[in-house]
């Protein structure tokens, strides 16, 4: 399930609750970021189901830019039991992400 969040706390109760989480960190004038983010949004869903899956919209949410080090959009984190182990800044291939969240996501769960 996708939900927004713009607060530290927030995104520190989810990492401490879930085992999986994906951050997906936005710009509105970001053109890539419109593109992708339907993209990743289904591929979670459908591919991992088990993953919890954030938005934080980065003009309402400085400080969360700058505490996960995101200077580029979009810039995707997955952590893993509150740590992380994926990042993706700018352009890159679903298909490349899928590949590497698939075979963390099996670690994982499987």
């Amino acid at each position: 399930m996708e939900s927004e969040i713009s607060h530290i706390e927030e995104l520190q109760h989810l990492l401490d609750s879930k085992p999986a989480v994906l951050v997906f960190f936005y710009s509105d004038d970001c053109s890539v970021c419109r593109a992708i983010k339907p993209r990743v949004r289904d591929l979670v869903e459908i591919s991992f189901p088990r993953m919890e899956q954030v938005n934080i919209h980065a003009e309402r949410s400085p400080e969360l830019m700058s505490r996960n080090l995101v200077f580029a959009f979009p810039t995707i984190i997955v952590f893993f039991e509150g740590r992380e182990y994926l990042r993706k800044a700018g352009t890159f291939g679903i298909l490349e992400f899928r590949n590497e969240l698939n075979r963390l996501y099996h670690l994982m769960f499987l």
